[in-house]
């Protein structure tokens, strides 16, 4: 734990030296609405009826004119109001509902696991004591992740392994699961799997992929279950390997489908933008926004396998085994169909399942939400009437609890952590938040924060790498104060070791202002690349402080005048440890 410093430590930053510092803002008093009355309502006014005529005794009676009846028209009908779904949280959180072979299993909200169907390996005879987060169903085994990263398994399955702790399983004829450093395969494997911070895995019949936290797609195995894969450069947030096939969504939720022979090359539903992806052995699921539920097979929607799911029946989690399907919905009840075998039942015991908050939470996917929706707006009071202003983005979202975690630089807060404000934005509304301090690295100029509570926050993946030398990059955040999102584009010009942070800087040729400071610097893929420090500027004002003198030389000695510089993802990584 770095000791907490004042503003000399970083002072070259905030006293205007560099002028992506954080800027002041003097709250402007808001003006009391004008009360505007509602108009008097007019009676309408009352008919009057005609004179009656008198005629004198020698006159003709004139015959009397009768006036022309008007009909009242007919009122229409005001059309009947479209009933409003009230959004579930489809997909939210790891599902705790796995379709087997013939047997299913579910994770009910005190954590302990529930089994029916084919028993004849052991499959559905789970421990009776532990409290679980994570499970995956295969044809004659099921595996679960307890509470404390150990991953307990029964029915036919090789030894797990016992020296690791896991946050996600994935079985099948291969068996692999997420640790908090990656993916640890066992028992068929005998090719390298891999490498990084990876946000999701899947394991087919011969094959399995990953995806990385920026989207993109990392399968290894069988090639015949791998080949006609999209490009490598396609980005996803969710993917499934079945037993010669793989189906993935785009970042828009279309799915796409890839695989032996090319025979799920057309499979996948047309016209469909889904929220959420399951995959069985011969057949997928997906999950509409509002919950309902699509499956098709390699022969489209039409398919052999009776697997069409009930009409207008919302769900939060699908699971698809080798010849049925379970859906989870909103209350925790199990609805299940397609065709039972080896007393497989369709309609399950009257249990409600439901995961309590997980052990880890994964780092987030790239999505079809812009990155200006990851950025945030900081304000930290710097007395009884004015307030600095700086930027940072979420990095990571607790799907369970609603909490976010921002990245940004210390220098906007180190002065006074306490009282921050945080503003973030969706595409329906702009609110602020208490901010609490979750850690920082005062030397390296990055701090962790911590928001609390929205289903709307949405996380940026930071970058693993480095970017190279003439990558196209942008910086996102609030310069001068302003209350929207501002984008500044340009190119690398470096990356560079500095021994006064112990780690790397980014250096780009953008424009940035005060108010920049703790934004992200996102490459051309959407990735975080790093935290925005400064830009460098051979103006200095006098009085500035000898520590705050070797600074300012030694980012001189680094980088052109007009540099904008940021501390780099990967020594964020170094500094912060894992998120949250």
């Amino acid at each position: 734990m770095h000791r907490l410093v004042g503003a000399a430590a970083a002072g070259f930053l905030l006293i205007g030296l560099l002028i992506a510092g954080c800027s002041k803002a003097t709250p402007t008093p808001t003006a009391a609405p004008t009360w505007t009355p509602v108009p008097t309502w007019t009676p309408v006014p009352t008919w009057t009826p005609t004179p009656t005529v008198t005629h004198g005794p020698t006159s003709t009676p004139t015959p009397m004119t009768l006036p022309t009846a008007t009909s009242t028209p007919t009122a229409t009908p005001a059309p009947k109001p479209t009933p409003t779904l009230v959004p579930i949280p489809v997909g939210v959180g790891p599902s705790p509902i796995a379709a087997g072979g013939f047997h299913t299993c579910g994770i009910q909200p005190d954590g302990a696991v529930v089994c029916w169907g084919d028993d004849s390996e052991g499959q559905s005879s789970p421990p009776e004591s532990g409290r679980f987060v994570a499970l995956s169903a295969s044809s004659s085994a099921t595996c679960a992740v307890r509470s404390d990263g150990a991953l307990i398994c029964w029915g036919l399955i090789g030894d797990p392994p016992v020296d690791e702790r896991f946050t996600s399983i994935e079985i099948d004829d291969w068996q692999c699961g997420l640790t908090f450093d990656g993916v640890r395969c066992w028992d068929w494997f005998d090719e390298a799997v891999p490498t990084g911070n990876l946000a999701s895995v899947t394991t087919g019949g011969d094959h399995a992929c990953a995806l990385r936290v920026n989207g993109i797609a990392v399968c290894w195995g069988d090639e015949d279950a791998r080949q006609d894969r999209p490009d490598e450069n396609e980005q996803y947030i969710a993917i499934g390997a079945g037993d010669d096939f793989t189906c993935a969504l785009r970042l828009d939720g279309v799915p796409v489908c890839w695989g032996l022979d090319n025979k799920w090359k057309n499979a996948a539903p047309q016209g469909e933008h889904l929220v959420f992806l399951d995959v069985g052995n011969y057949a997928a699921c997906g999950l509409r926004e509002h919950g309902t539920a699509v499956c098709w097979d390699e022969n489209g929607q039409d398919g052999w396998r009776d697997l069409t799911p009930p009409d207008e029946v919302r769900f939060t989690h699908v699971s698809v085994g080798a010849f049925h399907a379970c859906g989870l919905l909103a209350d925790g009840r199990v609805t299940c169909w397609g065709t039972s075998f080896r007393d497989a039942p369709s309609s399950p015991p009257t249990v409600r399942l439901g995961v309590g908050t997980p052990l880890h939470p994964r780092p987030s996917l790239v999505s079809q939400i812009p990155i200006e929706r990851s950025v945030v707006r900081l304000e930290v009071p710097l007395g009884r009437y004015e307030a600095g202003t700086g930027s940072g983005v979420i990095i990571d979202v607790d799907q369970r609890t609603g909490t976010a975690y921002v990245l940004t630089a210390y220098h906007v807060i180190a002065e006074h952590p306490l009282g921050i404000i945080v503003t973030a934005e969706s595409e329906a509304w702009i609110k602020s938040y208490d901010a609490e301090v979750v850690r920082y690295d005062a030397q390296r100029d990055v701090a962790l924060l911590s928001i609390c509570c929205s289903d709307s926050f949405h996380a940026a993946a930071l970058s693993e790498g480095q970017p190279s030398q003439g990558a196209a990059v942008s910086a996102f955040g609030f310069p001068n104060s302003t209350l929207r999102v501002v984008k500044s584009s340009g190119r690398v010009v470096g990356t560079k070791f500095d021994d006064t942070i112990n780690g790397t800087h980014v250096g780009a040729d953008l424009a940035i202002e005060e108010g920049n400071s703790g934004g992200p610097l996102v490459s051309g893929t959407g990735e975080v690349v790093g935290i925005v420090r400064a830009a460098i500027s051979r103006y200095r004002p006098p009085g500035i402080s000898e520590e705050d003198r070797q600074a300012f030389l030694a980012l001189l000695d680094l980088w052109e005048d007009g540099t904008a510089v940021a501390v780099s993802s990967q020594t964020i990584i170094q500094a912060l440890g894992p998120f949250p």
